[in-house]
């Protein structure tokens, strides 16, 4: 995932489905890993934006198969994403 990432061309407004969320311990390039790709740390700020919102939907969807959810926190959870995606879209 680290790849695909600092190859991501980065879209003005959130698009579902850039890349495929997978839970890593090390599969988020540091922002010294972004400098040579020419990654201010403005645009390095948007990719984690991208990657948190990713994670969160991942791990609803986790949730969500599990049956560890209750209706309420589902949407909690959908309202906090879609607070990140405003976010990420006003970065």
């Amino acid at each position: 995932m680290k790849e695909i990432l600092m190859n991501l061309d980065l879209p003005d407004i959130y698009e579902h489905g850039l890349f495929v969320y997978t839970p890593t311990l090390d599969g988020i390039p540091d922002y010294i890993d972004l400098i040579p790709k020419g990654y201010t740390f403005e645009k390095c700020k948007k990719l984690f934006k991208l990657v948190s919102i990713e994670s969160m939907k991942f791990h609803l969807n986790e949730a969500i198969k599990e049956n560890a959810i209750s209706d309420s926190e589902i949407q909690e959870a959908h309202k906090l994403i879609e607070e990140a995606i405003n976010e990420y879209n006003g970065m």
